[in-house]
């Protein structure tokens, strides 16, 4: 293109000889150019329906079509149609000063080129040389994510848009926030963000709040994502952000996949809204914690006429010890759900109990579990059966048990109201069928209904089975389309990248095509326990590296279990030191899962300059080479890693100059007793004693010279010494250590700390040492999550607060304790100066007690805080017990000092 575009400036023809040309001309001449007699305006919009290459390859027709494509107000290039990303970016700034930069319309640009080759940070000055005053649609479509580098992101500012229509980005870096505190899009509809990384949550609520006509918003794999203001979206969150949806025209809403909410809360939406809720929830041992977090999210959707339940949501409530906890789906009149057969016995009823007046139901059941049904349905009618089902429509494959064909008996026999039952069977992969007669006995049922109409439809489907042939390298004999197969091999190795190798060899038994496609995915990812014995998973290491050669393999993972039988040094450490330092290998992890067994390796990272991840579980570093250096290091976690010397340890981190992550778990075999973290690039820090019930610990003083960190999360140690030289003014502390003997020495560097979560042990020796010594304070100290007992909060908080003159927001998670005894209450006698001058918000998570200390503590914020804008009380019964009647209402009706304090209660 970059060609086509000099030789039009020096008005020369292009791309073809001079003959062909002029053969092309005569033949325009004899058939009659009718296109060519159209006007110039005319010719440039039906040219703006092609790319710009497409539209620069037609300055060959005619001596009248030479110029068209330079005044077409539209410009859609993509990098890999030039040689290099340096002539891409010159024939951006060409046209742009050819054309002039107000005369856009319309800008798409994807960047496309290998992650090795390409420069992708050439890209930012000339997309702040676009004038985004008249574009309408602007699009960056950055390919670099494919490698996995978030060097590789695309940097963009956004000015001023006023005609803006359509904004798509992917894989780009937006900048700072005060970027976007000007930033107007009045004309935006559309916005697409995905992989977008945002400054920060101010930002990306200012970016959609300031698109007053915003109609679409889809945002996926936002990773930095936590709050945002939307209007109609099918957005994608990561594990534990919050979620806040403010949108009074939202008319579609879904959450698909897996999500682990902190908190979701909807403040308004349309009242026609449907809701699409596929949300798979993590079964963990903290059942209460899960239940809240179900309860809480579906809540929000309590006035909600149409309602979507997946089975992936459902599974946990028929997984958990207790199934009552669904809240009540009032508003909810149509429901579509999918729920296992084996679960909807016990299921179904519990759903239908939560919505009285659904209306119209649609059930899918599918075959998830093997084993029998146990439970029969419940003889306690839901109210909707008996008041308002209308309509029910199932779909079911055949089973010999005929668990669907008792379900629409259920129905039928006690559903008052109901009109139309359909049920549509389909022959399941294991081919069962109903026992003779049982369809005839339910079609001539009796019905509670008189006026039930019901119909059994036979669902066919055309399935393509693999012939026993294809398993062995042959091919289908099916007519059907094999569509995979037909994606580029490049692809098809993407896609065998997120796959253990293990499993990525048996697919070269799919067909003669996939036979050798395992061979070219640039990651090993091994387990030894699937190979007869060591030397085997060596042997298969070196082979893989002598055919595709070592300069091929990208990423290694080794899952090891070596016992105390082996003697000597380990036979794949020299296999292990050949891919570190002899391939061009970019992440790198070892997990011994022999966990009292250190496997023990002389790594020496000598010549790896290519390294981006390091992860080590389990490993014995015996040798180090202190002269070596990790340029591309980002990640490093380091779980039980024994070092034979402080200098190794210190040596590894400081080897990497762009080290970012940092995650260690100390071993109580290590012999580092002084660590040293030197980093100037270092953003997150994790320490962690991982054996916190011994007593003594090796590791003593702890040295952080950090001066860009911005988390630093401390576990289980004893420390003799902690010195902070130098880190970051917004560093986030999270803290779980015992202080003892470090306790002034830590209240020293945490004195200008904005955001700290403190956990309940280290806020008592806090506590104890600010009773001795009040003049310690946390000046800077803005945003506080602390957890204490519940029976001493009344005599904590207030000294906790008198500590913190400039707090604004406060969270406090109250736990239960029988064998603390009451404190003290000095609540109303002393009033810290946050209380009056700075505290603006307040939430407290905490269990119902029969003395109603949190009550206590709710009622002393309301009566003392000038300037609280929200205080939330989370109420659980995790303690069993029940406040006496009238207290909750005396609370919400007691005098509040601030009149702006908007006061919420919420059972969980």
């Amino acid at each position: 293109m970059e060609k086509l575009f000099h030789k039009s400036q020096k008005r020369k023809r292009l791309g073809v000889s001079s003959s062909s040309v002029r053969e092309g001309e005569q033949v325009v001449i004899r058939g009659g150019d009718v296109i060519s007699l159209l006007p110039e305006p005319l010719l440039c919009h039906i040219l703006g329906f092609l790319t710009t290459e497409q539209a620069v390859r037609t300055s060959v027709l005619s001596s009248r079509w030479r110029h068209l494509w330079r005044w077409i107000p539209r410009l859609e290039l993509d990098s890999s149609d030039f040689t290099n990303d340096m002539v891409c970016v010159d024939f951006i700034d060409k046209f742009l000063s050819l054309q002039g930069e107000s005369y856009l319309r319309e800008f798409k640009l994807t960047i496309d080129h290998d992650v090795f080759d390409g420069e992708a940070s050439l890209y930012e000055p000339r997309l702040r040389r676009v004038d985004m005053r008249k574009l309408e649609r602007f699009q960056v479509d950055n390919k670099f994510a494919l490698g996995g580098f978030d060097d590789y992101r695309t940097r963009l500012t956004l000015s001023a848009c006023e005609a803006l229509v359509c904004l798509k980005l992917h894989f780009v870096s937006l900048n700072e926030l005060n970027e976007f505190e000007s930033l107007s899009l009045p004309c935006l509809k559309i916005m697409f963000l995905e992989d977008v990384v945002m400054p920060c949550d101010a930002a990306a609520e200012e970016l959609i709040s300031c698109s007053p006509v915003l109609e679409v918003l889809k945002i996926c794999l936002a990773l930095s994502l936590k709050s945002f203001t939307l209007k109609r979206v099918e957005p994608s969150y990561a594990r534990g952000h919050s979620v806040m949806i403010d949108a009074p025209k939202l008319e579609y809403l879904s959450l698909m996949d897996y999500y682990h909410f902190r908190s979701f809360e909807i403040a308004s939406v349309a009242e026609s809204l449907k809701v699409d809720i596929g949300v798979q929830f993590e079964l963990m041992t903290d059942y209460l914690s899960e239940q809240k977090i179900i309860y809480n999210l579906l809540n929000n959707f309590s006035g909600v006429k149409y309602m979507t339940i997946s089975w992936k949501t459902l599974q946990f409530i028929y997984n958990s010890p207790q199934t009552n906890f669904l809240p009540k789906f009032h508003g909810l009149t149509r429901l579509r759900v999918t729920i296992c057969l084996n679960a909807s016995s016990e299921l179904l009823p519990i759903v239908l109990e939560s919505c009285p007046n659904l209306k119209h139901l649609t059930l899918e059941l599918l075959i998830h579990y093997p084993e029998v049904v146990i439970a029969r349905l419940s003889t306690v009618l839901p109210p909707c059966l008996v008041s308002s089902l209308e309509s029910v429509e199932m779909k079911s494959p055949v089973t010999e048990i005929a668990t669907e064909l008792d379900l629409a008996r259920y129905f039928m026999r006690n559903s008052t109201t109901l009109k139309k039952l359909v049920l549509r069977l389909y022959q399941s992969s294991t081919g069962e069928k109903h026992r003779p007669g049982v369809l005839d006995q339910l079609i001539e049922s009796p019905r509670l209904s008189s006026l039930c109409q019901f119909e059994v439809i036979p669902v066919v489907f055309f399935c393509l089975k693999v012939k026993e042939k294809a398993m062995q390298g042959g091919r289908s004999g099916t007519s059907g389309e094999d569509r995979i197969s037909m994606l580029p091999e490049s692809l098809l190795c993407h896609i065998l990248t997120f796959l253990p190798t293990k499993e990525s060899v048996r697919t070269s038994v799919l067909s003669s095509r996939w036979r050798d496609i395992w061979l070219w995915v640039p990651r090993l990812d091994l387990d030894q326990s699937d190979f007869s014995e060591e030397n085997t998973c060596v042997s298969f290491i070196d082979k893989f590296l002598n055919f595709r050669g070592e300069s091929y393999l990208r990423g290694f993972k080794l899952n090891t279990d070596r016992n105390d039988d082996d003697e000597g040094p380990s036979v794949e450490e020299a296999c292990l030191m050949r891919v570190v330092n002899k391939c061009k290998i970019q992440h790198f992890e070892i997990k011994n899962y022999f966990g009292f067994c250190y496997l023990e390796m002389s790594l020496v990272f000598s010549m790896c300059d290519t390294l981006v991840s390091l992860k080590l579980s389990f490993v014995m570093m015996s040798d180090y080479d202190q002269s070596c250096s990790l340029p591309c290091l980002k990640t490093l976690h380091l779980e039980k890693v024994v070092f034979q010397s402080d200098e190794v340890a210190e040596a590894l981190i400081s080897s990497s100059p762009v080290l970012k992550d940092l995650k260690m778990s100390q071993s109580e075999y290590d012999s580092v007793q002084v660590l040293r973290v030197r980093s100037k690039s270092l953003k997150s820090f994790t320490l962690e004693r991982a054996d916190p019930d011994r007593v003594e610990n090796s590791l003593e003083t702890v040295v952080m010279d950090t001066p860009s960190l911005e988390y630093l999360n401390l576990i289980n140690y004893q420390y003799t010494s902690f010195q902070i030289v130098s880190m970051s003014e917004s560093v986030k502390f999270d803290i779980d250590v015992v202080l003892l003997s470090i306790i002034c020495n830590f209240l020293s560097f945490v004195s200008h700390v904005r955001d700290m979560t403190i956990s309940r042990r280290t806020l008592e020796f806090i506590y104890y040492h600010l009773e001795i010594n009040r003049r310690s304070k946390f000046y800077g100290l803005a945003r506080l999550r602390a957890t204490m007992f519940s029976n001493s909060s009344p005599a904590m908080l207030p000294v906790i607060l008198e500590a913190c003159p400039n707090l604004k927001h406060l969270t406090l998670e109250l736990v239960y304790h029988f064998l603390v005894t009451e404190g003290t209450s000095r609540l109303l006698n002393l009033l810290p100066p946050s209380l009056i001058s700075s505290l603006e918000s307040v939430e407290i998570e905490s269990p119902i007690t029969d003395k109603a200390t949190e009550l206590e503590l709710v009622r002393y914020f309301l009566e003392n805080s000038t300037r609280l804008e929200k205080l939330v009380l989370r109420l659980n019964q995790s303690c069993l017990r029940k406040h006496k009647p009238g207290f909750l209402k005396q609370l919400i009706e007691s005098p509040r000092c601030s009149g702006l304090c908007q006061f919420v209660i919420l059972h969980c």
